[in-house]
């Protein structure tokens, strides 16, 4: 069968140079001696080219090499005043988030997969605006039973925030400017108004600082800062997208609990570091 095919190509490509195909050959094209066995690979090719296009959620995707950010970022600060950036963070590649080994980074506005862990990354729409909504905010864990904090002299009350993906990584910033000396830390921030509602001040700083919005799933520690006393809480992601973070963060990182010491420098972390890979995964 094959021989008979070439034959015929043959005499069909021999009538072209002669200019006779029209004549002996009329209506026949190049096209009419494909063979099947090509023509069959060649739709399923196809066929699967349709079915495989490129996910943007899939850390498979070529993607090019991230630049670092802008040094402006694109939220004002308390006063309403630019903040510059002097030293810009690196994004890491979309596929990074999705490998449960790898620790992640994006920048303000920077992309993000759609979900990840099966909790989608979109903004808290509806995330508190006055004092009497962070006070009432969701995500408060009524019953936890947690000791009196005994805050130092001369310091204030706050409260700060471990949050845990159900892959194992967790959820740190890096304040911009590394303000603090703080590289990278967790969440944190004074109670100020809110006072003795600890867990709402948690609530709020992994807003603020992470773009977050957050469970509290259970009490952690009790940390000596260099101003503050501050309480820190455990807590998992129920919503919100770390590209909203505000402008005290230049960047937000999702990092395994065996690398968390490689990012945590300050020695202000490191006792609240060591209550963390003490307690349960």
């Amino acid at each position: 069968m094959g021989s008979q095919r070439l034959q015929a190509l043959e005499a069909f490509v021999a009538a072209v140079l002669l200019g006779t195909n029209t004549v002996y050959m009329p209506g026949r094209t190049l096209k009419d001696y494909v063979w099947e066995r090509a023509a069959a690979e060649a739709e399923t090719d196809e066929d699967e080219c349709e079915e495989c296009a490129v996910d943007e959620d899939d850390p498979r995707a070529d993607e090019p090499e991230p630049e670092p950010g802008l040094p402006l970022h694109p939220r004002l600060d308390e006063h309403g005043k630019p903040v510059k950036i002097k030293h810009p963070s690196t994004p890491t590649k979309l596929g990074a988030w999705h490998d449960a080994h790898q620790s992640a980074t994006v920048i303000p506005d920077g992309p993000m997969p759609t979900q990840l862990n099966g909790v989608s990354f979109a903004p808290w729409s509806d995330a508190p605006t006055t004092l009497i909504g962070w006070k009432n905010v969701p995500g408060q864990m009524g019953d936890l039973v947690e000791p009196v904090l005994q805050v130092g002299s001369g310091k204030h009350a706050a409260a700060g925030v471990v949050v845990e993906e159900v892959d194992g990584r967790v959820w740190i910033v890096h304040p911009s400017n590394g303000f603090g000396g703080y590289s990278a830390t967790f969440p944190k921030g004074r109670a100020d108004a809110l006072g003795s509602h600890l867990q709402a001040v948690a609530i709020r700083e992994a807003h603020e600082e992470a773009g977050l919005q957050v469970q509290i799933t259970g009490f952690l520690a009790d940390s000596q800062r260099t101003m503050t006393t501050t309480r820190y809480y455990l807590a998992r992601r129920v919503g919100g997208n770390p590209a909203d973070m505000g402008w005290e963060s230049q960047a937000v990182s999702l990092v395994p609990r065996a690398a968390l010491a490689s990012f945590l420098t300050n020695s202000k972390d490191a006792p609240l570091l060591k209550a963390l890979l003490m307690s349960p995964d």
